[in-house]
């Protein structure tokens, strides 16, 4: 029989991140596991990427970069990052610039404290992973 995947203790200290709303979208803890080691892994390059496209005010650019944010952060269960960029994608769609300035730096100060965090999801890995050779054998 499969075993249950068990997160890991520490995910529940991360405040913008809720598990059991991200497992209930995910549909089980090892999808969202999944999700979140991919979500962690493009942390800072997605970042950069959606600070360069503002700082150039390529706002369909950063539109479209925040729409895939808002989905994949809503995936984790990081509802607050998922609202805020939701907020950024219509500011985006609307040229308004008062809003789009008024929440950028929130929303990468945001995304970017989950970075540290989640590092510890790849980190984790290589003793699992032994574990469960261990238990073929």
């Amino acid at each position: 029989e499969a075993e249950e995947t068990q997160l890991p203790d520490w995910l529940s200290d991360i405040p913008l991140i809720s598990p059991r709303r991200g497992i209930e979208f995910c549909g089980g803890q090892q999808e969202y596991l999944d999700a979140l080691k991919l979500f962690a892994a493009s942390i800072k390059e997605r970042a950069d990427e959606l600070e360069k496209l503002y700082k150039r005010r390529d706002y369909k650019g950063y539109t479209i970069k925040v729409h895939a944010l808002k989905s994949m952060a809503k995936s984790i269960g990081a509802s607050e990052l998922s609202e805020l960029a939701a907020e950024m994608e219509e500011a985006g769609k609307k040229h308004d610039l008062a809003a789009l300035t008024a929440g950028a730096e929130v929303l990468l100060s945001l995304y970017r404290s989950l970075d540290e965090p989640l590092k510890q999801l790849s980190e984790e890995q290589p003793q699992q992973a032994g574990r469960i050779q261990a238990e073929i054998r």
